[in-house]
């Protein structure tokens, strides 16, 4: 990331908080969240030749509940928000199958149970109280990965990995009052997160396996958010 880049998501992070006038809030939400995790698993000879590579498209869906704070800044009809955001989540991935090619038969788990990130909300107040915003920012999820495998020589091993992985958050949504302390935020997001490679699995001698999962979400959420002001 350039260092022009970072200077705007830090003063564009920054500017609610420097800003007279700004307005700190907490909030609560739930959600839906759908999640494709593409696949690839190759292995490899000593020589590095390729001898067995596939690739798969992984879906998996999950609800959530997350806790948020922030401070919002309101000048004129726009408006523009920092906030901080930390999620529970269900979604997890269960997967049983057998490869001929490979003489395998494999279960595994994918989940992402919790995240948290930092967010920028850019709108536009097309009513006196509503509002249309982005939703741009930064999150870390838990990844874990877990599998298990029998092959044709009856030799059982299993793997379990867990590491947090980052993400590029980006989003659209409508704020709409409730009372005056009071919002309502309805909320669409996309995450990409960072792919997560393991080549740790046991293989036989001269064998290299590789495993690479890169987590897509996309997430329909809804939120409440009290003002202190």
């Amino acid at each position: 990331m350039s260092t022009k880049i970072r200077f705007c998501i830090l003063y564009l992070l920054a500017l609610p908080l420097l800003a007279r006038g700004n307005t700190p809030y907490i909030g609560l939400g739930f959600g839906y969240d759908s999640t494709d995790f593409y696949k690839r698993l190759y292995i490899t000879n000593s020589s590095q030749t390729e001898i067995y590579d596939k690739k798969d498209d992984l879906a998996a869906t999950g609800v959530f509940g997350n806790l948020l704070a922030g401070y919002q800044w309101d000048f004129n009809n726009f408006l523009l928000a920092t906030e901080l955001t930390g999620n529970l989540s269900t979604l997890k991935y269960h997967a049983y199958y057998s490869d001929n090619e490979a003489n395998e038969t494999s279960k595994g788990n994918f989940t992402i149970s919790k995240s948290y990130g930092i967010s920028v909300l850019p709108g536009y107040f097309i009513l006196p109280k509503v509002a249309l915003y982005a939703h741009l920012g930064l999150v870390r999820g838990d990844f874990k990965y877990s599998e298990y495998k029998d092959n044709s020589l009856g030799n059982n091993i299993g793997l379990t990995e867990q590491q947090w992985l980052n993400g590029a958050k980006y989003g659209i949504g409508v704020l709409m009052p409730v009372q005056q302390k009071l919002n309502l935020r309805l909320q669409y997001n996309h995450i990409q997160y960072q792919t997560f490679t393991n080549k740790n699995f046991p293989v036989p001698a001269g064998q290299s396996r590789t495993i690479k999962l890169t987590p897509y979400s996309n997430q329909v959420e809804l939120n409440l958010t009290y003002a202190f002001s």
